[in-house]
């Protein structure tokens, strides 16, 4: 399975004690990959939470990245999703946080078996699926 091979993130909620630490993200900034297809690497600190919810922080995104984690250095732990470049605030750019209810709400799609197939039968020549019954009087 691919989580035997590769580590998943772990999602984790902000809290504020994490204020003035240490955060990156990484992406595909549409000014910096009009020749290259590379990723890039911005870092920053937790500046504030603002009135509306969102976090602050000192970290350059360009556009192309909304939409990108932005983890807690040193745990890689995502605690926000970057939305917003430049707007009027202060020092930096914003991030919609992982409140706990939005963590809860992650976590309930994460815990879920994958649904099974039931009109799906396994072949027992072949030990694989069947595939669907035909319509016989489809062309």
């Amino acid at each position: 399975m691919i989580g035997d091979l590769i580590k998943p993130y772990v999602i984790k909620p902000f809290d504020k004690s994490m204020l003035g630490k240490k955060v990156y993200s990484q992406g595909y900034p549409i000014e910096k990959n009009e020749k290259t297809k590379n990723q890039w690497y911005a870092d920053g600190t937790l500046i504030q939470v603002q009135d509306q919810g969102t976090i602050e922080y000192s970290m350059h995104n360009s556009e192309g990245q909304s939409g990108e984690p932005v983890f807690l250095d040193k745990t890689e732990a995502i605690i926000a999703v970057h939305t917003y470049g430049l707007r009027g605030n202060d020092y930096g750019t914003l991030g919609t946080l992982i409140t706990p209810e939005l963590h809860a709400w992650i976590n309930s799609f994460l815990e879920k078996e994958p649904p099974v197939e039931s009109n799906q039968t396994e072949s027992q020549d072949e030990g694989g699926v069947a595939p669907p019954e035909r319509d016989e009087e489809a062309t």
